[in-house]
């Protein structure tokens, strides 16, 4: 029994060679399931004693194992079965940050960072401080605008008291205690007033805007930390180029802020395919970290121009990314459906085994005999396998157990190491 299994006799005392390590390593793993088929079947036989043993022979590329010890094994037999798929398109794609959910926030003035408030990874809110920049340009700009609220506030006041003299000089040359003089200078100085307040409040208007934009806010006043950079959406710092003491121009790079929630997908599809994509549909996609996992998105743009070297068009679709799982420039598989369903021969994923570097299944060949048969695979599904060529509908095939004949041929096929 133990020559049928491992295909080679002990060695004899004093006479065993050292096989090369690649054969060693083979047989170490190749015996393990051997070995459990040893155990399973020696102790089936043990507990019926008065029953004939029970092997598993090899004959050639021929494996028989009696229906008693598939059984014990649990080899299953099953059948290569037609089932309609459809044959999606598998185009090259990445995901990428959609751009309409990014800010790449620069230096507004001259200066240098005086502090940064947050790193890479960090969730950050709409308005919050980001990294404080030191500015001559920004204290010119507070001094102007100190300045003009001063003058707003002087005008506002010769304004309203040019106004009260107006009507003072108004009521007095009614009651005649008054000349028509008195009322046109107080008329003059209202007019003067007037015009020097609407200047001030222009010019205290001018320096808020440029406060706001360079990123401070008069709502709040001006701050002695200097000039703040602040987030304009709720999002994650994604890169961040400031360091505290760094000099900047207007310009420099300072923060990416990006909402990972939604994402883009970029894909390159063959122009062949072009009449399966339009707007709106939805395809599936799938990335190596998650091999088991399929992801969906939904195509936004299918491009207008054809890459003259590739022939491909570009294809940006939008997939949700509320679990995070999805990172930008990761690398994809997009699956673009086909709307007609095609037969196709499939078996069990469990049914496939590599022999000498050839996908192989073991069929049924006589009773309890099986044999390995070279298939040429294609795609994957959940649970199947598609069979191009080495097969035909009906034919029985082992599925959970091959790996266990495969390792008996393997092992019987071994070379022995004697002197």
């Amino acid at each position: 029994m133990t020559r049928s299994l491992l295909g080679a006799p002990p060695c004899r005392e004093g006479h065993c060679t050292h096989e090369p390590t690649p054969w060693r390593t083979l047989r170490a793993m190749v015996v393990g399931a051997n070995v459990a088929v040893l155990l399973i079947v020696s102790g089936c036989e043990s507990k019926a004693p008065n029953s004939p043993a029970e092997a598993v022979a090899v004959a050639g590329d021929l494996v028989e194992v009696p229906p008693s010890v598939q059984q014990r094994l649990g080899i299953e037999i099953v059948v290569a079965r037609e089932m309609e798929v459809e044959e999606p398109v598998i185009a090259p794609a990445i995901v990428a940050f959609d751009e309409r959910r990014v800010a790449r926030l620069g230096s507004p003035v001259e200066g240098r960072v005086r502090q940064v408030l947050v790193e890479v990874g960090d969730r950050v809110y709409g308005g919050q401080t980001l990294a404080w920049l030191y500015s001559t340009s920004w204290e010119s700009l507070t001094a102007r605008l100190r300045t003009a609220s001063a003058e707003e506030r002087s005008a506002a006041a010769e304004f309203a008291f040019a106004a009260q003299q107006k009507a003072r000089a108004r009521r007095l040359f009614a009651a005649k205690a008054a000349a028509r003089l008195d009322v046109e200078r107080a008329q003059l100085e209202f007019v003067v007033a007037r015009n020097k307040l609407r200047v001030a409040r222009a010019e205290l208007a001018r320096c808020k805007r440029e406060l706001l934009a360079l990123g401070g806010d008069s709502a709040t006043g001006i701050h002695p930390e200097g000039l703040p950079i602040r987030s304009p959406f709720f999002g994650t710092v994604v890169e961040r180029s400031a360091s505290p003491g760094q000099g900047v121009v207007p310009g420099s790079p300072l923060f990416v802020l990006a909402q990972l929630d939604r994402l883009w997908l970029l894909a390159e599809v063959d122009e062949r395919w072009l009449s399966r994509l339009r707007p709106g549909l939805n395809v599936r996609f799938r990335v190596s970290a998650y091999p088991d996992e399929t992801f969906v998105a939904t195509i936004e743009q299918v491009g207008d121009v054809l890459d003259p070297k590739t022939r491909r068009v570009k294809v940006r679709c939008t997939t949700e990314n509320t679990a995070g799982k999805l990172k930008a420039e990761m690398f994809a598989q997009l699956e673009i459906p086909d709307p007609v369903q095609r037969p196709v021969l499939t078996i069990p994923e469990s049914a496939l085994q590599q022999l000498d570097g050839q996908p192989v299944v073991f069929i049924l060949v006589g009773e309890n005999r099986f044999r390995p048969q070279n298939v040429e695979v294609g795609r994957t599904g959940e649970g199947w396998v598609e069979v191009k060529r080495g097969l035909r509908h009906g034919e029985q095939i082992v599925g959970r157990g091959s790996f266990l004949l495969k390792s008996t041929l393997i092992l019987r096929a071994q070379p022995a190491h004697e002197d």
